[in-house]
């Protein structure tokens, strides 16, 4: 794996990158915040207190094994991909694993932040849910903005009840001239203050009719099949034996 605890030297905030020239090599700390190819094949994402950014690893090549809250330290080459800054990291060499440690908590943001700036960053954002829009979900937060939800390939996604109230967390990822929210998978995503839990059917509205409608139903149903057992058990009581004789009259 990435030899732990030796350091390449003066290392950059991730927020610099984005003064540098492309092809630029330069070396960066941070905490993974996405292990690889969750999002896209042999990339993570990594992020310190001043940005986030992702990271392509060369295929190929024995990588250890990275999870989110570890610390690592990367040198590679400044790129982009439809757009989104990387780092090319191309052997092992390049890459330290430092530490170990906590996961990064996402930070708390307004749709109307969910702009270039934040791009790399794992945040979280509430809304209410509009509308699927192909693969992703769009939801609509308190400040007005609409934001997209993309989930990563093979994620079942969710339905969802037009308004129902939705949590998300996610890397701010950007796709060509898209912005969007990159979830990690389905414990990403979640209802607030109530049911169908994470990732399960939203029930339609009017649910609670319909139930009623449905147990209603069904009593009755059995109302009526109890009534006619009875009147089978009285019927079977005043009946003839077979070959008796008939009560005096």
């Amino acid at each position: 794996g990435g030899r732990a605890g030796q350091p390449f030297g003066a290392t950059l905030p991730i927020a610099a990158l984005g003064g540098l020239p492309l092809t630029a090599t330069v070396a960066i700390s941070g905490i993974v915040t996405v292990r690889p190819s969750v999002l896209r094949k042999n990339a993570l994402y990594v992020q310190d207190a001043s940005a986030g950014v992702m990271i392509l690893l060369k295929s190929k090549v024995e990588w250890p094994a990275l999870e989110p809250g570890q610390r690592i330290m990367v040198r590679g080459k400044r790129s982009t991909y439809h757009g989104e800054q990387q780092l090319k990291v191309n052997t092992l060499a390049d890459l330290v694993l430092v530490s170990g440690g906590k996961a990064v908590p996402p930070a708390s943001t307004s749709g109307a932040a969910i702009t270039l700036a934040q791009v790399g960053r794992l945040v979280q954002v509430r809304g209410t849910y509009l509308k699927a829009a192909g693969r992703d979900l769009l939801i609509r937060t308190s400040d007005g903005a609409t934001v997209r939800l993309h989930p990563p390939t093979g994620m079942k996604k969710p339905r969802y009840r037009k308004g129902a109230p939705i949590s998300a967390v996610g890397i701010v990822g950007r796709y060509d001239s898209t912005v969007r929210i990159q979830l990690r998978g389905l414990p990403d995503l979640g209802i607030v203050g109530g049911l169908p839990d994470t990732g399960a059917a939203d029930l339609p509205r009017g649910w609670w009719r319909w139930l009623a409608g449905l147990l209603l139903v069904a009593g009755a149903g059995l109302r009526l099949r109890a009534r006619r057992q009875s009147i089978r058990r009285t019927t079977g009581e005043s009946a003839p034996r077979p070959g008796g004789r008939s009560p005096a009259g």
